[in-house]
């Protein structure tokens, strides 16, 4: 079976089955071994019928001496059978699995897992889990995976259809054996078997970790490749600022900047005036000054005969965003302009503007970047809180028959998520990262609040 199979090739799944996994998002023979079980039951606890104790989960394997169905006058269906082992007998009940009289022949070998019905006149279980007991039963299953399911999809119709789906399965790993050794990974395979059918608990983590380490390594190599597309493309909105203009702006300021602050816009300024347009994120806690940093690229931007554009997820951050540059950028004869689609004097599409000119506003904006000319800058604050698919239509503006075209603006984005930096590169690997690691002076502490539901109006 090859990965990108249709699920249909696994004996058994017809079309029915296959619109019933679809709700699970399971299309392929891919998806099928990648739907991972999110706990396991320990079913060691396997015992003889004398000594079933109620209030526990307990494995019985014995022979089938009967199986009926029954029809009660209130219409109820059940399934009604007798197990036995060398130590006494078992009754078990079913309800409204009646097709569970032909799949359960009288005679055979099978295993329960159940807990003593306290109830009963007569040792029982009700509804158990069940399966034919092999005749040599190894420890794979002892620990039976549990996997999300679906109306029509069993747990048990899963586990049968993954385990027949690693025997016939072949493939060669993505990781060479190098990297395997080097980081005491199983290969692919093994990773898998452990995962849906363990022989020991421990080695649950290690298997994890081998799908964990192939996710990362591919989402790194994905940034890898999305920086190399960008940085072949061409810088036509070079941005330079004047060392007279730059001290001018932060001697302007109410304030002295943070060296992580000047650090980060001697960051910025440098990538602004290279051969591929910029592509960073600027990443410093609440209250760290990220938009002051901003509003330094936003000048450098208007000096060089380009306008700038500033996108805040919701309209409560626009505003803050419109109210801080006003204050640190009202001397330099920039229009600040905000829109944000709602309220007097607000909209999402401009009139025109006098340039040169920073736009701040709500993701409203992004269907409405054509309305705007010359921007050489474009900002995006906490994006992750945009998604992915909002976020890719500031790239995707850009962009023509899936690929970038040549005259891409400077972009930053910005967000105060704290990542450790081997995370964002992993996650950000497309992006060049500069980091605020400092509070300025006299700033008041930021305090984080759980509000209870009682005062939530408040």
């Amino acid at each position: 079976m090859e990965l990108t199979d249709s699920v249909t090739e696994i004996s058994g799944v017809g079309n029915k089955y296959k619109i019933l996994l679809a709700n699970l998002n399971i299309n392929s023979i891919e998806d099928l071994l990648w739907h991972i079980p999110f706990r396991y039951e320990d079913r060691s606890n396997i015992k003889k019928i004398s000594e079933l104790v109620a209030n526990e989960k307990t494995v019985v394997i014995g022979t089938v001496e009967k199986i009926d169905n029954v029809f009660t006058k209130y219409g109820k269906k059940l399934t009604k059978g007798v197990i036995s082992d060398e130590t006494g007998k078992l009754n078990t009940i079913w309800f409204n699995q009646i097709y569970l009289k032909k799949s359960i022949p009288v005679g055979s070998s099978i295993k329960l897992y159940g807990e003593l019905d306290q109830n009963s006149t007569k040792p029982q279980f009700i509804s158990p889990e069940w399966e034919f007991a092999r005749v040599a039963d190894n420890n794979s299953d002892l620990y039976v995976p549990v996997y999300s399911t679906t109306n029509g999809i069993s747990n048990n119709f899963l586990r049968a259809k993954i385990k027949s789906v690693l025997r016939n399965y072949e493939t060669s790993d993505l990781l060479d054996n190098e990297i395997l050794r080097k980081h005491d990974l199983p290969d692919i395979k093994t990773a898998l078997e452990i995962l849906h059918s363990p022989a020991d608990l421990n080695l649950i983590n290690t298997a994890k970790k081998r799908l964990a380490f192939e996710e990362l390594l591919f989402l790194h190599l994905r940034g890898l490749h999305i920086r190399n597309k960008w940085n072949q493309k061409k810088n036509s909105h070079k941005i330079h600022i004047s060392e007279k203009k730059l001290n001018e702006y932060k001697n302007s300021l109410p304030f002295e900047l943070t060296d992580a602050q000047n650090n980060s816009i001697k960051e910025i300024l440098n990538n602004l005036k290279q051969e591929a347009p910029m592509n960073r994120l600027l990443q410093g806690d609440v209250g760290s000054g990220k938009t002051v940093v901003a509003a330094a690229a936003i000048l450098a931007a208007s000096e060089s005969g380009f306008n700038s554009v500033i996108i805040a997820p919701t309209q409560i951050l626009a505003e803050q965003h419109f109210k801080t540059l006003e204050k640190v950028l009202g001397k330099f004869k920039i229009s600040i302009v905000l829109l944000t689609g709602k309220g007097r004097k607000q909209e999402s599409k401009p009139k025109k503007l006098k340039e040169p000119y920073v736009v701040v506003a709500t993701h409203a904006i992004l269907h409405n970047l054509e309305s705007f000319n010359n921007i050489g800058l474009i900002i995006v604050d906490e994006q992750h809180k945009f998604g992915v698919e909002q976020r890719t239509l500031v790239v995707d503006h850009y962009t023509k028959k899936g690929e970038l075209v040549d005259i891409l603006p400077n972009l930053l984005t910005m967000t105060a998520t704290p990542i450790p930096r081997s995370l964002a590169l992993t996650f950000y690997g497309d992006l060049d990262l500069s980091i605020i690691n400092e509070i300025p002076k006299n700033r008041k502490g930021v305090k984080t609040w759980v509000i209870g539901e009682s005062n939530r109006k408040k």
